[in-house]
This record gives structure tokens, C-alpha cells and sequence, in this order.
């Protein structure tokens, strides 16, 4: 849990609702791209340090919440 502690507290409390499911996919847009890495780890799409752009992790994300 080590990477969470680069990510701001603001950008960790849109994790942790994330995680509660209480954020709608049009929203992810609007995140940065380490929260979404962080979602995207969380939710074991990707692996720890996994490179990837936003586009690439909006879409991992998209298909899983369908």
C-alpha cells in the first residue's frame, strides 16, 4: 500500500469512493492519471507500476464496471 502514500488527499478520498462504487465512469475523465493508476491497481487490472496513459486505463476501467 505504499504507492498511496504519493497521491494526495484529495486524490485519495476519490480512491476510496471509487472503491465504494459512488463515482460514475463519465467521472473518471476528470481524474488524474495517478488516481486512476491507483483505481486500476486496486481493482487488479494492472500491476504495480504498470505503465499506462490515461486513454489506456479509462478504457480498463470502462469495461469492467459494465
Amino acid at each position: 500500500a505504499d504507492s498511496i502514500q504519493s497521491l494526495s488527499e484529495e486524490e485519495q478520498q476519490i480512491v476510496n469512493e471509487v472503491k465504494k462504487e459512488k463515482i460514475p465512469i463519465a467521472d473518471y475523465k476528470t481524474l488524474s492519471v495517478q488516481t486512476l493508476r491507483q483505481i486500476a491497481e486496486d481493482n487488479e487490472l494492472i500491476k504495480k507500476g504498470e505503465k499506462k496513459t490515461k486513454k489506456e486505463l479509462l478504457s480498463l476501467l470502462e469495461n469492467t464496471k459494465k
